[in-house]
């Protein structure tokens, strides 16, 4: 295989080998509309689940404090379908020989995730973050604070979703975004220790750590590989899908960054909190 380097020549035998794939590769069928009311009905169930765990376990807590709870719980169940989601994606995804891929990211150029995979993965994310949404603004008074950008961030998601419906190429950047699931796992154990009063300083650690990890280094360097085949993707992707690759994706990457500072800074200063009881005793 060689890089794909943008040239006329280049251009061709790209579009001829694309022909090539989607000839021997099943057709989409969308984001399955079964499949999204039946995990939509699971995270419901879920939740309903989830309500009499909390009120088992928190029983003194206030309403506000069982509410965010049972968000947690069902988030977190969401994380660990989406960590064997993401595996699964990256197990079935397709390399055909050709051309190479710059970046960092050593794919084939026409690599790419079946329909028939990530079709369900991704009607199953959009239920979730349809639920996660309705959650929020049935409960906006308790989740004030985090609800513009939260309801940015699912929006823009949900967009994205949409708009890659029906292509293959360049879709492996899914699983590489959804890995990001693994920080908010513990996230939500985070904030599910607090609200029991338990101690929470390595939960905490593992989030930031896996954070910086996922969402900084690993969606950085996806946002790096995208720019780097931008030539391969004016040639096979519609202006729609360069707007999702090559503006939404930063995009959020950019809101990541917020959230990474935000983190930094409320670790900068349990440090100091940390320093000036030390210096007490």
């Amino acid at each position: 295989m060689h890089v794909f380097r943008g040239g006329t020549h280049d251009s061709q035998k790209l579009v001829e080998a694309a022909e090539v794939v989607l000839r021997t590769a099943p057709t989409s069928r969308g984001l399955s509309l079964a499949f999204f009311i039946m995990t939509a009905a699971a995270f419901a169930l879920l939740e309903a689940a989830s309500a009499r765990v909390v009120c088992f376990y928190f029983a003194d807590a206030d309403h506000a404090a069982r509410v965010r709870s049972r968000g947690c719980l069902v988030s977190a169940a969401h994380n660990v379908w989406a960590m064997a989601a993401t595996v699964a994606l990256l197990i079935r995804t397709e390399h055909p020989i050709g051309l190479l891929s710059e970046g960092p990211f050593q794919f084939a150029l026409l690599a790419h995730v079946p329909h028939s995979t990530i079709d369900a993965v991704g009607a199953a994310f959009a239920a979730f973050l349809s639920w996660d949404l309705l959650y929020l603004l049935r409960h906006r008074r308790i989740f004030a604070q985090l609800l513009t950008s939260t309801l940015f961030h699912h929006v823009v998601l949900l967009g994205m979703l949409w708009l890659n419906k029906d292509t293959l190429w360049f879709n492996y950047a899914f699983p590489l975004m959804y890995a990001g699931e693994l920080s908010t796992f513990f996230l939500n154990v985070r904030l599910l220790y607090r609200e029991s009063g338990i101690s929470e300083m390595w939960v905490s650690a593992t989030f930031a750590i896996t954070f910086f990890l996922t969402r900084i280094l690993l969606l950085g360097a996806l946002v790096y590989h995208l720019f780097c085949n931008m030539g391969a993707m004016q040639t096979l992707l519609s202006l729609p899908l360069l707007v999702s690759y090559l503006i939404l994706i930063p995009t959020m990457y950019v809101l990541n960054l917020f959230w990474g500072i935000k983190i930094l800074q409320g670790v900068a200063s349990l440090l100091r909190k940390k320093r000036s009881l030390h210096k007490a005793c």
